[in-house]
């Protein structure tokens, strides 16, 4: 980009030669301080490149030496662009006008794009907490802490672990990360018991502080006491302390996962409409009469589409597209293998989420039908800490 600039304000012209003595002809260009660039070769005898306007003349005297036909053609420049706009005064007004407003739009956002949603959180509810905290569409560039949002955005939601906002000309690209496992914060000034979080039968206990009211063995209920927060010393005092404990108990999880066994099939007919809107800062002007669709079944796709010069300069106007697109739906049957294997994958999904830090000793999976839908059921043998602290 900056190699372009400089290009465009010392100015250049783009030659073609044609010689039998190409290399000799380069060699000479280059000894004599010509600069050459965006060199590409026609054929055996032809090249073409770009050269500063101030080298023309050095480059012409070189042809001419070795016998070579020559042809320049200008290039983009200041030197050029100043001649046009003395010639015509309103398009030099009007070029003013645009870099005006394209250095007046630099200074707020119009563009906001977020990465590294997965499966806790969303674009969409990312972008919503964002615009609550002052990052949206049209908002004062410089008036935006990025890393006052970052705090107060981690704060407020557990699940992403990290955060980064980049501001530059006119997006903003938001980076997180989600987080992979559960935060346990222990606040051992404050006295707690501690319960069951599921039944279980109890395989291991470690209690760091407490009474234990169960032992290995024993079978407990989800919510019943397993440590107690009264503590009596060897000396027969007592007092109310944080029971903090590791419980590891066998339990028994199950789980369930739908697949479709027929499927719907939509067949184009031909017939479609588009809805085309511009946006224009915050407005939004349609740019037809009215929207009607006269469709009884149909497909609807969207997409904006964000004019913008470069990576990170996007421009205050947009255009959002709606289509339809008529179709004729009917139904067929799925392959009783291809509905095992989604169902199955939506099984390990549910695993990866809920049997996280779990110990898995052994699993049994069945199938069954409902209603033109496979229904897997996996039942699972965990070992796993059902150590649930309770204060207050």
């Amino acid at each position: 980009m900056m190699k372009r600039l400089v290009r465009f304000i010392r100015g250049s012209v783009r030659a073609r030669v044609v010689c039998n003595v190409l290399p000799q002809v380069l060699a000479a260009a280059r000894r004599a301080g010509v600069t050459i660039f965006h060199l590409k070769g026609e054929d055996a005898q032809t090249v073409t490149f770009s050269v500063y306007e101030k080298d023309a003349a050095a480059l012409r005297k070189i042809c001419q030496r070795y016998g070579a036909e020559l042809s320049l053609r200008p290039a983009a420049s200041v030197r050029g662009a100043g001649r046009l706009f003395r010639r015509r005064p309103g398009l030099a007004a009007g070029g003013l006008l645009a870099i005006a407003l394209l250095g007046a739009s630099a200074c707020f956002i119009w563009e906001v794009d977020v990465t590294g949603c997965e499966e806790k959180v969303t674009e969409t509810e990312v972008a919503r907490k964002l615009e609550a905290l002052g990052i949206r569409r049209g908002a004062f560039r410089f008036g935006i802490d990025a890393s006052a949002v970052e705090n107060e955005f981690l704060l407020d939601n557990k699940d992403v672990i990290w955060m980064s906002v980049n501001l530059r000309f006119t997006t903003a690209r938001i980076e997180l990360r989600e987080r992979q496992t559960p935060l346990k914060i222990y606040d051992t000034s404050t006295p707690c018991d501690i319960i069951a979080a599921r039944d279980g039968v109890i395989r291991q206990m470690m209690v760091t502080s407490g009474t234990p009211l169960v032992k290995e063995g024993d079978a407990v209920r989800s919510g019943q006491m397993l440590i107690s927060r009264r503590h009596v010393s060897k000396y027969g005092e007592e007092s109310d302390v944080c029971s903090l404990a590791t419980v590891t108990a066998e339990t028994q999880r199950e789980m369930r996962t739908q697949a479709p066994l027929t499927r719907e099939i939509h067949t184009p007919t031909g017939k479609s409409r588009t809805f085309v809107k511009l946006n224009f800062v915050n407005f939004k002007i349609p740019l037809y009469f009215k929207e009607k669709i006269e469709y009884n079944e149909y497909d609807k796709s969207e997409s904006i589409s964000v004019w913008r010069i470069g990576k990170w300069f996007a421009l205050p106007v947009s255009f959002e597209k709606v289509r339809y697109v008529e179709v004729t739906v009917s139904r067929e049957k799925v392959d009783r293998k291809e509905a095992v294997r989604l169902a199955r994958g939506k099984l390990e999904s549910l695993k990866k989420i809920h049997l996280t830090g779990c110990e898995i000793l052994s699993e049994t999976i069945s199938e069954t039908e409902e209603n033109d839908t496979l229904v897997l059921t996996g039942k699972y043998t965990c070992l796993e800490d059902i150590a649930l602290s309770m204060g207050g």
